[in-house]
């Protein structure tokens, strides 16, 4: 709801950093270790903390970092900030749909805009499905990079 939480999550990466001090590739960084929490949906867990503090939801739009928001206008921003984020949500189970940030962003803000009982319980058993069955999508679809077109108010549509 437009105020910044602290999430917990259990590390599946280290923090290794080249010469200059910049964070090495997301694949060099993720360790075994780190791929069997990811594929197992373990990293999530800690979130419940989140939410028996009342700063998550079990459903709803999952936070961003601030940088993460800027595929969308601010308007749009506003809106998707206006409910509470949550644990998984809308783009969660069709991340496989949004190849891009701003595709991510837009499921997003139809969650928010078209919210009823029956999506959150259609996303619950969606999410089961995922977990139980090994679904998840890889990391790169999951977070794909933001594009510097993407950035840009020109590139950026208003949902009907």
């Amino acid at each position: 709801k437009n105020k910044e939480i602290v999430i917990y999550k259990l590390r599946s990466m280290t923090n290794e950093k080249d010469e200059n001090g910049e964070l090495l590739p997301d694949e060099i960084r993720l360790k075994t270790w780190g791929k069997i929490i990811r594929k197992t949906n373990l990293d999530e867990i800690p979130q419940i903390i989140n939410v028996l503090f009342n700063e998550m939801s079990l459903i709803g739009p999952r936070p961003l970092l601030k940088h993460e928001m800027e595929v969308m206008s601010i308007e749009e921003q506003e809106v998707r900030q206006s409910v509470m984020p949550g644990i998984t949500g809308w783009e969660a189970v069709n991340e496989e749909s949004a190849p891009t940030r701003r595709d991510k962003a837009l499921l997003d803000l139809y969650y928010v805009n078209n919210w009823s009982l029956l999506i959150d319980i259609k996303i619950f058993f969606l999410t089961a499905y995922i977990v139980f069955f090994n679904r998840r999508p890889s990391d790169e679809l999951r977070a794909p990079k933001i594009d510097e077109k993407e950035h840009s108010d020109d590139n950026i549509n208003t949902p009907a």
